[in-house]
């Protein structure tokens, strides 16, 4: 199920980012 697995690595990077918890560099 890799579509599965790229959209719950999606929503894990969009809360990160809303968090802040990832930085841009």
């Amino acid at each position: 199920m890799a579509f599965i697995a790229v959209v719950l690595w999606a929503v894990i990077a969009v809360a990160a980012i809303q968090t802040g918890f990832y930085q841009p560099s």
